[in-house]
């Protein structure tokens, strides 16, 4: 079966796919586990070290520089960085999908799922290399078992198509809903 997908998804649907994507690790780990919004999460992580940050800084301009607050400067710094990077990387994911206009194909064979953006992309996924389908709130999510970090994502506008086929042709993959 190949479905033709010619339409741009929704900002909520590319945001979905990069925090399943940040969140791939613990997706394999536990698939029934909640999507959290690895945008907002961050920004909440930057803003609390941030008011640490502060505090700590005041508390040792008025009670004096000791190692350990220099140290809790230092690290809060750090993490602040770290998660400002983290972010701006997500970002630059979430762009890239939706700045992407190339057509796409999903092909769902007796051999596996493959996902082809005319010209510039092509990513296959054999059944038995399929960790589990996971339907999110705007996309639906093939897994793939190996540590790279495999999605193949699509929209849920063609969940019916998808899942019919599975169960029409007997695929022996986990679906977990949402």
């Amino acid at each position: 079966m190949k479905i033709e997908i010619k339409e741009k998804g929704t900002s909520a649907f590319y945001k979905e796919i990069v925090c399943a994507l940040a969140q791939y690790m613990l997706i394999m780990k536990k698939p029934e586990r909640k999507l959290r919004d690895s945008f907002k999460m961050l920004k909440t992580y930057i803003g609390v070290c941030g008011t640490f940050l502060v505090l700590v800084t005041a508390l040792g301009i008025f009670y004096g520089m000791d190692a350990l607050t220099f140290l809790s400067i230092v690290v809060l710094l750090a993490a602040i960085i770290l998660s400002m990077m983290q972010l701006n990387r997500l970002n630059q994911l979430y762009r890239s999908l939706q700045e992407d206009t190339h057509l796409s194909i999903l092909t769902l064979d007796e051999e596996g799922v493959e996902l082809n953006k005319e010209a510039s992309q092509l990513v296959r996924l054999a059944w038995d290399n399929v960790a589990f389908l996971r339907v999110f709130d705007e996309s639906l999510c093939f897994f793939g078992k190996d540590a790279r970090g495999m999605v193949i994502a699509v929209n849920r506008n063609h969940e019916k198509q998808i899942l019919d086929y599975i169960s029409d042709n007997g695929i022996d993959v986990k679906i977990i809903g949402n």
